[in-house]
């Protein structure tokens, strides 16, 4: 008994199960041809530097910061970020299994699909945050509340938005599980009709899946965080008949992401703090060089051979060009 429905028909039963049309791949129509979507990201993964000075002790700090979307990119920052998210989650977890099939749990899988055109569907995504407020609400007037939530957007081959999201509740479900199909389902029919009241934003499709193991839910993350985010050089200069169609959906993935400023992933909920971010601007009195000085500092690292140093592992150049500077790789 698959888990979905369609928004734009009455749910009565688990049973029905209405998938969206299939339309066919437009792949990468906005552009003329395939070497200009290429060019795009190759000019926009390159990375960019950024120069700060500590007056309290005259020390200069430039930065390579690499851009989202590269190897790079994700090594440093989307791993890092990747196993504090996943030890948060494994924590929050709630599984009590109370037979071959069935059990409790507080946490669910959901799964937006679109019903509109490509331009538009990550429109949506761009103000799905407002929209989600009502399932928020929703919610909390049944006594609900969202303790940690995930929600990941990629492309489908079509180049529509397609958004996953990972949400853990304060109270428990009761779930069963057909093993043959790895799939959940919500055991009770009125708990069900509920949730598709509450999840349910007129969007399109959308399927709920109840998490009835800590590696389900881990390895979801793995698939949509880790594998979506990894970098694209590698994709850059290949022939776009030699693409697989993950290949295309990363591609067409990055792309929107950028057009629309769009993060790949983001976390809400009352428990969603996982870390505290740097400002380099404020911490430690640090702050950007400009003018002339940047000028100066920008050709100090030229005489030394280092004007442009994408690619060589330098995470950042720290001294002063009066007494030397350490390379941190």
């Amino acid at each position: 008994m698959p888990n979905g429905v369609s928004f734009n028909i009455n749910i009565a039963s688990q049973k029905d199960k209405v998938k969206p049309k299939p339309q066919s791949p437009t792949y990468f129509k906005n552009f003329s041809n395939f070497s200009d979507l290429q060019n795009f990201l190759i000019f926009k993964l390159q990375p960019f530097y950024l120069h700060f000075y500590n007056p309290k002790f005259g020390d200069y700090l430039t930065f390579k910061a690499p851009k989202r979307g590269t190897g790079e990119y994700f090594k440093f920052y989307v791993e890092k970020r990747f196993k504090k998210l996943s030890k948060k989650v494994d924590n929050l977890l709630r599984v009590e299994k109370r037979g071959d099939n069935w059990g409790f749990t507080n946490s669910i899988f959901l799964t937006y699909t679109f019903e509109c055109d490509v331009l538009k569907s990550w429109e949506l995504v761009k103000r799905f945050s407002g929209y989600f407020d009502k399932v928020k609400k929703r919610l909390e007037r049944r006594g609900y509340k969202i303790l940690l939530g995930l929600r990941v957007v990629e492309a489908q081959q079509s180049g529509r938005a397609h958004l996953h999201c990972l949400i853990v509740l304060n109270h428990f479900f009761t779930y069963r599980v057909d093993l043959s199909k790895g799939r959940g389902f919500v055991k009770k029919q009125s708990q069900f009709e509920e949730f598709v009241k509450i999840f349910d934003l007129g969007m399109g499709f959308i399927d709920i899946q109840p998490i009835y193991s800590h590696s389900q839910a881990l390895n979801y993350l793995g698939k949509y965080i880790l594998k979506g985010s990894q970098g694209v050089e590698d994709l850059l200069g290949v022939e776009e008949e030699r693409l697989s169609e993950s290949d295309i959906k990363r591609l067409l993935g990055l792309y929107y992401l950028l057009m629309f400023r769009l993060r790949q992933f983001s976390i809400f909920g009352v428990l969603r703090k996982l870390d505290k971010g740097k400002d380099n601007n404020n911490s430690d009195k640090w702050v950007r060089i400009r003018g002339l000085l940047l000028g100066y500092w920008l050709g100090y690292l030229k005489g030394l051979g280092l004007g442009d140093f994408a690619g060589l592992g330098i995470i950042s150049i720290r001294g002063s060009p009066f007494l030397g500077v350490k390379i941190i790789f």
